[in-house]
Parts: C-alpha cells; structure tokens; sequence
C-alpha cells in the first residue's frame, strides 16, 4: 500500500515539475515599421511579433537583449547574428512573424533564477532597406547593422523635455 502511494505522489510530482518548464500560451504584439522600441517580455513564453507592412518592400529588423539570450524563430534572413543575443533580419510582407523565445539557464536541470517573475528586456527596430528611416521612442541602447543599408540612414529621436544637461549621443 505504501508502495502505491508513493509510486501515485512520484507520477503527481513528475507531472507538476513537467508543467513548470512547458511553454504557456504565445504572447502577441503588433508593431509598425520604422520603429525603435524596447519590450518587456516573459521568460517561458513565446512572443509573437507581428509587423504591419503594407508595401512589397523589405525590411531589416534588428533585435538586441538587454538582459537575456533568445531564440528567434521566424521563415527569413539572417543578416547577421552576434552570440544569441543581437540579430539582424530580413522581413517581408509574406514572413512578417517573429517569435522569441527567452532561454532559461538551467544547472543540473535546475533554474538559475526565478523566471516566473523575471522580465527579458528586447529592443527592436525596423527600417525598410530602400528608404531607411527609423524614429528610436526608448532610452536604452539601439543596435543598428548597417551590410544590407544602401541608402543613408535617417534617425530621428525625440527629446520631450529639455533641460541643460540633456543630450542625445550616436555612438559608432
């Protein structure tokens, strides 16, 4: 009897430590080309990007972590990626979903950290590789890859308060 009720709490147990490391339900947010903006996302969570693009053109979309490694899954280009955390990409009107899926770091199949309540900080900007303007609404770094750039590079960046010490720094 013993024997049961042990053998019935390891399947209980097993199947509850399974539950904590699947995946949950995708995340989706839509986004503007032309764009630098920083998000928040969750760890053990897909994120769905999907960007509104209304033209035949292509565009780069850089993505750089400021906090975590990701993986990208998406049917285009990469231009470039820098360890897995920074990649550049080649969008289109037809493969115009991004998914990223934060990697937890685990030791000995435990988790470093407490991934419930952490946040894996993504910045993303798109331009379009004919015409490439990009208007950066966040204060954090922006990565820029410039191989498959033509034409000169438009920044504009808006400064809602000036004081005496404020600045904008471009920084190559």
């Amino acid at each position: 009897m013993v024997k049961i009720l042990i053998f019935i709490f390891w399947i209980f147990f097993n199947n509850c430590a399974e539950n904590t490391y699947q995946i949950e339900q995708s995340f989706n947010k839509t986004l503007e080309v032309g764009h630098s903006q920083t998000y928040s996302i969750e760890y053990k969570k897909d994120t769905n990007f999907l960007f509104n693009i209304k033209d035949d053109d292509t565009y780069q979309v850089n993505i750089h972590s400021i906090n975590c490694n990701f993986e990208i899954d998406f049917n285009g280009d990469i231009i470039k990626q820098i360890n897995t955390d920074t990649y550049s990409i080649r969008i289109n009107k037809t493969n115009n979903i991004i998914i990223l899926k934060p990697i937890v770091d685990t030791v000995e199949g435990k988790e470093k950290e407490n991934y419930n309540e952490r946040k894996c900080h993504i910045t993303i900007n798109s331009m379009n590789e004919n015409q490439p303007v990009v208007r950066i609404e966040n204060k954090e770094d922006t990565f820029f890859y410039f191989e498959s750039i033509s034409n000169a590079l438009n920044i504009s960046y808006e400064i809602k308060e000036i004081f005496n010490d404020s600045f904008a720094s471009l920084s190559f």
